[in-house]
């Protein structure tokens, strides 16, 4: 495996970053790592032998590595390469994965890696919604390219069609209706150039044939159900490119605060309540694996 040598890579010693970067608290909280944790293992089962050479993509704060190497035994010798995009999610996840063994970290797109390969897995946590219908393929290809025979991929997503839970349709109107009467209420003006881009979610099965145009074959397609707290949708809704998406127009940092505190009521009004009293709206979650041909 050969990780070119570009300015791109991210020394150890890099300025520790902070808070700013928002989705780092989310990814703490327990619903989240949950549900990462049980894809994971489901992911394991698929896995025979051990794990020498693993990409990351969308590493962030490090989760998928952190969980990966807990859950499955085979991830746990492996040299990994963890690529993201942001500066500061990988100084976050250097930070948070100090003490973690054989890890390599380089900052680039997934689709456009400066790899050669081969890995023999490759997971990509959270992070393919992010990308256009075109990237989205060009990364795939991409893993594709760096994957070694038989080299397996993972990706899971909660932006995708199917991830609203029937009979929650609700929450999801209310919380944006509140967060812009507030808005509106504190005079803070909306941008004409402000719009909202046609959502780019995928159903399951355009996920698959995305898949099967990059050259594997998919060996798993599922969808994991998980309630979701009040301190996660706090947290989430708190999370810059969330709030940016959902309230298209207005300052960012202001969007978030007001969001934050609109989904809470909201779930106040109309969460679900679980056996303890607490309360909750239920979201999916997409998996899949695939496997590139063994010739």
């Amino acid at each position: 495996m050969r990780v070119n040598s570009t300015p791109a890579e991210v020394p150890m010693d890099a300025t520790p970053a902070t808070k700013r970067f928002s989705f780092e608290p989310f990814a703490e909280t327990a619903e989240y790592l949950a549900v990462n944790r049980a894809a994971l293992s489901n992911l394991g089962r698929h896995i025979s032998g051990a794990v020498r050479r693993m990409l990351d993509l969308a590493t962030g704060v490090g989760t998928v590595v952190q969980l990966g190497r807990e859950q499955i035994p085979a991830l746990r010798q492996a040299m990994v390469v963890c690529v993201d995009a942001s500066r500061e999610a990988i100084v976050a996840g250097q930070r948070r994965l100090a003490a973690e063994p054989n890890l390599h970290w380089v900052q680039a797109f997934a689709q456009h890696l400066p790899l050669k390969g081969p890995f023999e897995l490759t997971t990509f946590g959270n992070g393919i919604h992010n990308l256009s219908h075109e990237d989205k393929l060009l990364a795939l290809k991409e893993v594709f390219r760096v994957s070694g025979p038989g080299g397996l991929l993972f990706f899971n997503s909660a932006f995708y069609e199917g991830t609203v839970v029937e009979g929650t349709e609700a929450f999801y109107r209310a919380k944006i209706l509140r967060a812009v009467a507030e808005l509106k209420q504190l005079g803070i003006p909306r941008s004409k150039e402000g719009r909202a881009e046609a959502r780019n979610w995928l159903k399951p099965e355009e996920y698959a044939e995305l898949v099967r145009a990059a050259g594997f074959e998919v060996v798993y397609l599922g969808q994991r159900e998980v309630r979701v707290y009040r301190e996660g949708w706090r947290l989430i809704c708190e999370y810059a490119d969330y709030a940016a998406g959902a309230l298209h127009g207005y300052p960012v940092d202001i969007a978030a605060k007001v969001l934050s505190r609109a989904v809470v009521s909201v779930l106040d009004e109309l969460g679900f309540v679980d056996e303890h009293g607490r309360r909750y709206i239920p979201r999916r979650w997409l998996e899949v694996i695939a496997r590139k041909p063994p010739t």
